[in-house]
């Protein structure tokens, strides 16, 4: 069974057309040609068809070629920062890093030993950590006035006390009336008096005796109460209050 596309038909007219069919001589013999002789009719399908053929010819060799992959379409360009929001980053960025720092802050301690003259008003808290110079001047401002014993104060005083006067807006000095005491002093002093502890946490260079001019027990005791840092002492007829760093507690004696 022959094929009837057009394609095919237009293969068979082209065979076709080879060959050579009948025709007349110049003295009017006729001559047999070498097939079946065509009607005119036929010989016009036969046209047709090739013509058929060879407009669809390019569009079937376009489909048989393979497809060309066509590139990806280049990814749309990200949007230009404008400088005042590139400025607004910058500015965020640099507060970001500034907040560690600030939370850590500066912390100031001004006080003052009313036994030997010594004063302290300087930083000894900097940069997330405390100030070595600092500690050492405090440690030995703090030191037993009786025996010259100095000892190494536990820090969370100075913070306490820092509190302290940024809570009262203080514009002087805390007086130290009491700081570190050797044991021998703290025995000698425990002899003396019943309101001095046995195993005072003076010792232990936790704990001082404060007083102001310009405040009163009263308002250091609420104050230090409300810090919550420690015990909190005072004395019937004393201006000065004690603090300390150990268990939140408190006394009136």
């Amino acid at each position: 069974m022959e094929c009837s596309c057009l394609l095919c038909l237009a293969a068979r007219a082209t065979a076709l057309g080879d060959r050579r069919g009948p025709r007349i001589t110049k003295d009017f013999d006729v001559v047999p040609g070498d097939g079946p002789v065509l009607s005119r009719r036929g010989l016009f399908a036969l046209a047709g068809a090739a013509g058929a053929a060879a407009l669809v010819a390019p569009a079937t060799a376009e489909a048989a070629t393979p497809a060309t992959p066509r590139s990806a379409s280049p990814a749309a360009p990200e949007p230009r920062t404008r400088p005042q929001d590139q400025a607004q980053a910058q500015a965020r960025g640099q507060q970001a890093r500034r907040q560690p720092a600030a939370r850590g802050g500066v912390r100031r301690l001004w006080i003052t030993n009313i036994h030997t003259g010594e004063s302290f008003n300087g930083v000894y808290w900097q940069g997330g950590r405390h100030v070595p110079a600092g500690l050492r001047q405090l440690n030995v401002l703090l030191r037993d006035h009786r025996s010259g014993a100095i000892a190494r104060i536990d820090p969370r005083l100075f913070d306490l006390l820092s509190q302290m006067q940024a809570r009262l807006r203080l514009r002087e000095p805390f007086q130290i009336v009491s700081g570190f005491r050797s044991p021998e002093t703290n025995f000698q002093l425990y002899m003396q008096s019943s309101g001095v502890a046995e195993n005072s946490f003076h010792t232990r260079g936790m704990a001082v005796d404060i007083t102001t001019r310009s405040r009163s027990s009263g308002q250091l005791v609420r104050v230090a109460r409300g810090i919550r840092y420690g015990g909190v002492g005072s004395y019937r007829g004393q201006r000065y209050i004690h603090v300390d760093t150990g268990p939140v507690r408190t006394w009136v004696y």
